[in-house]
């Protein structure tokens, strides 16, 4: 695999590997520990796949609604595809301070 691959993949593996320590260790502290031993943990991860469908979804279309405002501001149709400028503005924001 190409090098850039390779260190896209870095770039992947550490930015969801400081997350997710962030996230299960503020976790752990809000709602008292003992992940591993809570009842129910499959019914809280389906409502957490559908609210990140949400929000995936509208995220989506709030980027797709600000490129069509770019395109009618500037005159003409930008040459930009909605998908790296998904990447682009997620370079810009970084991750969610959730």
């Amino acid at each position: 695999m190409k090098q850039e691959y390779e260190d896209h993949l870095n770039e992947i593996i550490s930015r969801v590997t400081r997350d997710t320590c962030t996230k299960y260790r503020g976790g752990q502290k809000e709602h008292g520990g003992n992940l591993k031993g809570k009842p129910g943990m499959l019914a809280m991860a389906w409502d957490e796949v559908l609210d990140l469908i949400t929000y995936v979804h509208t995220t989506r279309t709030q980027l797709e609604d600000l490129h069509i405002d770019m395109e009618m501001a500037c005159g003409n149709p930008l040459q930009v595809d909605i998908v790296d400028f998904t990447r682009r503005l997620g370079e810009i924001t970084g991750p969610s301070k959730e």
